[in-house]
């Protein structure tokens, strides 16, 4: 009797492991990405761009959008505020239409943004960097701080699909060009010393962690142990 309790009670783990799959797997769908330094002129771009990063998600209840949610990371000793975000679609795959401001934060970006979408330190890349949809902070020290994050909503065209946009990114990493999506951040008081203000530029690098492979080990691991309990089971 003791042995079909255990075996009960492992086969509900199981399931219960692939019900939340079947219901959250589809929906938590996101890949985080790194950055890369494109220039140097605080002398320590390579240690701060490791500190920076994007979630790329989407959710079945908003098929034409998705969010990037840009996190700066850095911490001492060094320091540093993102005062740019610029995407650069050759794709046509959409553009940006909004952002989520957390109200815990002191940032404060705008969109619309204005200017022509300079990234600064674009025209090192090869092919040369083009905005096409950027946001900026909109005064004073409203940037993102260590410590902070700001989501930006990106409106797909029609037709497009998140599979695509990947793709797009995908291209973007193999050197850019027609039908890729690349993605910059401008990082300014990396070095905060008197009369000077240190800025970098940073572009997406690849550093995939899918949303879901968290979920799929959970289930896996449940049938691991499903498995091996029906094995010592057997054998007693």
């Amino acid at each position: 009797m003791r042995s079909g309790d255990e075996a009960l009670r492992s086969v509900r783990a199981l399931g219960l492991s692939m019900a939340f799959l079947a219901l959250f797997g589809s929906e938590i769908r996101a890949e985080i990405y790194g950055f890369q330094a494109i220039s140097n002129s605080s002398g320590v771009s390579g240690a701060v761009a490791s500190q920076l990063s994007v979630e790329v998600a989407h959710s079945e209840d908003h098929p034409g959008q998705v969010l990037f949610k840009f996190a700066n990371d850095i911490t001492s000793p060094y320091g540093g505020n993102i005062k740019g975000i610029f995407f650069d679609d050759q794709g046509g795959l959409g553009s940006i239409g909004g952002l989520v401001e957390t109200s815990a934060f002191t940032v404060d970006f705008k969109y619309p943004a204005n200017g022509q979408g300079n990234f600064p330190g674009g025209n090192l890349l090869t092919p040369a960097f083009q905005a096409t949809s950027w946001t900026t902070f909109n005064r004073g020290q409203n940037k993102i701080d260590p410590g902070e994050y700001l989501e930006v909503v990106y409106h797909l065209t029609p037709m497009t699909t998140f599979e695509e946009l990947l793709g797009a990114i995908g291209l973007g990493f193999s050197g850019g060009g027609p039908g890729s999506l690349r993605i910059g951040v401008h990082v300014g008081s990396i070095a905060a010393l008197p009369g000077r203000d240190d800025s970098d530029s940073y572009v997406m690098s690849l550093v995939p962690v899918p949303g879901a492979a968290l979920l799929a080990s959970l289930g896996i691991s449940s049938a691991g142990l499903f498995l091996r309990r029906k094995r010592d089971l057997a054998s007693s």
